[in-house]
């Protein structure tokens, strides 16, 4: 099985310090953050409550969709019941986000045991060890690949030559899973030799665009492409960047 080196720049945009674990060993930290007392809402409330809102949702679709009843999405939000992993899984599908956005936070200063917020926050010890064994068990199941960047065609979206890439497979569900902004890898026909291609584009239909100042990276018509896969993770190491 592939194990990747432990890497020291990590990009998950949207994810929280803990993205790099398995779902497994979240559900320890789920399992600690306490429940809800009075007003007081711990931090996965107001992310369910958020995403349900962003997706134009109301409880009972969202629960419909994720096979939940209403008043349970409902108290999921107010923090008076905890989901288990498989029922948050089944709402991060249902609202087509990585379930790991519904974890709570365990950002915390441990010089003063605060709260931490902002636009980044300390990692949590160990965590490259954790990053890497959780890259590896994700890559070796069934719908996810490996990719490495070649070209600078995503340069201006924070994709470099030589960063590697977490992909997952569209399968059945196809277009289902994307969401435009998306980076996308896909097969096109070149037009000089006949043969496909593999081109790095964003998802922004009814186009596939360049994220790059090279005016030679051109933009793919979408009914011209057959969409291999969507990029979830990627990460740099330092001896690979351009």
């Amino acid at each position: 099985m592939f194990m990747p080196p432990l890497m020291t720049d990590w990009y998950m945009p949207g994810k929280h310090d803990y993205a790099g674990l398995s779902l497994e060993n979240a559900e320890r930290v789920w399992d600690a953050v306490p429940m809800a007392k009075g007003d007081k809402k711990p931090k996965h409330v107001s992310a369910l409550a958020h995403w349900r809102k962003a997706r134009g949702l109301s409880q009972g679709q969202l629960g419909e969709k994720a096979g939940i009843d209403q008043p349970s999405v409902s108290r999921f939000e107010l923090g008076t019941r905890r989901p288990s992993i498989g029922q948050t899984m089944a709402l991060a599908e249902a609202l087509g986000i990585d379930p790991r956005e519904l974890l709570p936070s365990r950002s915390t200063d441990q010089a003063t045991g605060r709260a931490l917020s902002g636009a980044v926050t300390p990692a949590a010890p160990n965590v490259l060890q954790r990053l890497a064994e959780s890259i590896a068990s994700v890559a070796s199941r069934p719908g996810f690949d490996l990719w490495q960047v070649r070209d600078r065609s995503m340069q201006t979206a924070g994709y470099l030559p030589g960063d590697f890439m977490l992909v997952r497979e569209l399968g059945d569900e196809g277009a289902d899973i994307l969401h435009v902004g998306d980076a996308v890898i896909a097969q096109v026909l070149s037009p000089v030799s006949g043969e496909a291609e593999t081109v790095f584009r964003r998802f922004d239909p009814p186009f596939l665009m360049p994220s790059s100042l090279d005016p030679e990276d051109k933009p793919v018509l979408g009914i011209d492409a057959q969409i291999r896969g969507k990029v979830v993770a990627s990460w740099r190491l330092p001896e690979m960047a351009a």
